[in-house]
């Protein structure tokens, strides 16, 4: 389950290298999976999104009490999430997530802009989020309307694939369906995806492609992938809102965004 790396190296210098080993004999799945989750979490690490991905294909209660014993903090629940966004068919992120099992060509999404989307959403405690299959099914109900309407932003190079751009559009697109959810004068089922869908598509109307792809400043202290850095961007993607629905230039008074020469290009 480790080690193999410097096996290799050993066999290309010498293949009669002896070297100590330790050994599991018959060892179940569950046995090499938390052999390797803890040589690689207490020792020396393997990048975070590997053993996430491990993770989301044992999904053992077994393991995860071993793991909790053993001190190793790890969400398998998170990582199953991040891995169905990942291979369901009405995914908009299918075979796109930064994951082991994809294609390298292929990975554009960080995982960790799945479980921070997630996590937000079930930190409104609205109760019919509470369950994570419906949380991740509105996540994704809400991503097909933005795919739709901006497909062509889809091969990365642009501010909405990334991180901050997923959580804050999601934090946005959220707190207001929600909001209305609350409101006496509109009817929302928060469980019914069309509606959501709907409601997504309605709020985008009043936003712009252009605002992921225009310069942003580079003078935000530790940039946009901070907890004041993502509020800014929210902010931004407020007052573009706004803009747009008085019928205004959509990038007035967004202080984020830094244009070449003052001009817009």
């Amino acid at each position: 389950v480790d080690g193999q790396h410097r096996l290799y190296g050993m066999d290309e210098f010498s293949p009669d290298t002896e070297v100590p080993i330790v050994g599991l004999l018959d060892a179940d799945d569950i046995e090499k999976a938390f052999q390797f989750l803890v040589i690689n979490n207490k020792a020396s690490k393997v990048p975070p999104a590997h053993a996430k991905a491990l993770l989301a294909k044992m999904n053992e209660k077994e393991l995860a009490e071993r793991l909790r014993l053993a001190r190793v903090s790890l969400d398998i629940d998170g990582a199953r999430d991040v891995d169905l966004v990942n291979t369901e068919e009405d995914s908009p992120f299918r075979g796109r997530i930064d994951w082991p099992a994809t294609k390298k060509r292929d990975r554009l999404i960080q995982p960790t802009a799945i479980e921070l989307s997630l996590d937000y959403i079930q930190s409104l405690n609205v109760p019919e989020f509470e369950d994570r299959d419906v949380r991740r099914s509105v996540f994704l109900a809400i991503w097909r309307s933005v795919k739709e309407k901006w497909s062509k932003l889809w091969e990365g190079g642009n501010r909405l694939v990334e991180k901050v751009g997923i959580f804050c559009l999601t934090k946005f697109v959220i707190d207001k369906i929600t909001s209305w959810s609350d409101s006496d004068e509109i009817e929302i089922e928060l469980t019914d995806l069309d509606e959501i869908s709907k409601r997504t598509a309605k709020i985008l109307t009043y936003m712009r492609k252009e605002f992921w792809t225009a310069p942003w400043s580079r003078n935000s202290p530790g940039g946009f992938d901070t907890s004041q850095g993502r509020q800014r961007v929210v902010e931004a993607i407020t007052q573009m809102y706004r803009n747009v629905r008085r019928g205004v230039d959509w990038s007035a008074d967004i202080e984020i965004i830094e244009w070449p020469s003052q001009s817009k290009g």
